[in-house]
C-alpha cells in the first residue's frame, strides 16, 4: 500500500478531517493534502509525527511491517530469561 493510501485510511479511522490531522501534527493543511494525494512524500520528521498520531510504528505506516505496534520488549526479555533458565537447569547434570 502506498503511504498516501495508508494516511487516508488511518485518518478516516480516527474520524479526522485532513485539516484536523494537519493541525494535530503541526503541518500546513496544504502540505498534508499533497501527502494524501500522493503528489509529495512527507519528511522523516512528519512520518514520525504521523505514526505517533496514529499510534503505530513508522515501519507499519510505511508498509515495512505487518505489526502495528512495537513488541513488548520487557515481556520478550523475561521470556528469553525463562528459556535460558530452563535450558540451564535441563543441561545441569549432577552426579
Amino acid at each position: 500500500m502506498e503511504i498516501s493510501e495508508a494516511l487516508k485510511r488511518f485518518r478516516k479511522s480516527l474520524k479526522l478531517s485532513q485539516r484536523q490531522l494537519s493541525d494535530k501534527i503541526g503541518v500546513p493543511y496544504q502540505s498534508y493534502q499533497t501527502y494524501e494525494y500522493g503528489t509529495s512524500v512527507p519528511s522523516a520528521k512528519v512520518i514520525v509525527k504521523l505514526a505517533v498520531a496514529f499510534g503505530v510504528t513508522t515501519d507499519y505506516l510505511l508498509g515495512l511491517s505487518d505489526e502495528p505496534r512495537p513488541p513488548d520488549t520487557a515481556a520478550l526479555v523475561k521470556a528469553i530469561g525463562d528459556c535460558q533458565k530452563i535450558l540451564s537447569d535441563a543441561l545441569d547434570v549432577r552426579p
